[in-house]
């Protein structure tokens, strides 16, 4: 995926350090700092030529092996602030109690994350912003999170290119010029063709 090292200065780690462990005090605690801590990872990952938020779990290489260690931290915090309020509501709680401690689904999180930052990447960011399409709360889902154009393109031409290379041996030529079209799409909004992984 990456042709070179890719690394961040010792002071954007450290900003990300705080950010992050502000990001998961705040989460437990019922307060969100998730977009500062979106915006924080944009500007320490500002010099990549992809952009942070478009790596996938699978994904590897030098650069998304950094965003990996990034979102492990992430989780790592996130669990020992739940751990924290435990100790604080059960003071006599045993260490192997404590330990067992977790935050629910750490995975949201980092997806919520992701999502803010590609809303407030102004390298990335699209002027239109769609409403109705996204996250919905509730039953009703009359609370919806909005999606930026980019990002509701990157995940949909995405889906579809993976969807035309599964079945890449059955593409007649009319079907391989759309996938092809679909790359030069992803292109045109900042992603690499050889980001895209199956």
């Amino acid at each position: 995926m990456d042709a070179k090292p890719f690394s961040i200065s010792k002071s954007a780690a450290e900003i990300l350090s705080v950010a992050r462990r502000n990001a998961a005090q705040a989460l437990v605690g019922g307060y969100g700092a998730l977009r500062d801590y979106a915006e924080d990872m944009n500007r320490a990952f500002a010099s990549s030529e992809i952009a942070w938020y478009t790596i996938e779990a699978k994904d590897t290489g030098a650069f998304a092996q950094l965003v990996h260690a990034e979102k492990e931290a992430l989780f790592a915090a996130l669990h020992a602030a739940v751990q924290a309020k435990y100790v604080i509501e059960n003071p006599g709680a045993s260490k192997e109690t404590v330990a067992k401690q977790k935050y629910s689904n750490p995975s949201t999180i980092w997806a919520r994350a992701r999502k803010y930052a590609a809303e407030s990447d102004p390298q990335a960011q699209n002027k239109g912003i769609v409403e109705g399409e996204g996250e919905g709360e509730g039953e009703t889902g009359q609370t919806q999170e909005r999606r930026s154009l980019l990002l509701r393109t990157i995940e949909e031409c995405t889906t579809l290119w993976k969807a035309y290379e599964r079945e890449s041996q059955f593409l007649d030529d009319a079907a391989k010029s759309r996938q092809l079209k679909l790359v030069e799409l992803l292109e045109a909004c900042g992603i690499k063709r050889d980001a895209l992984k199956v």
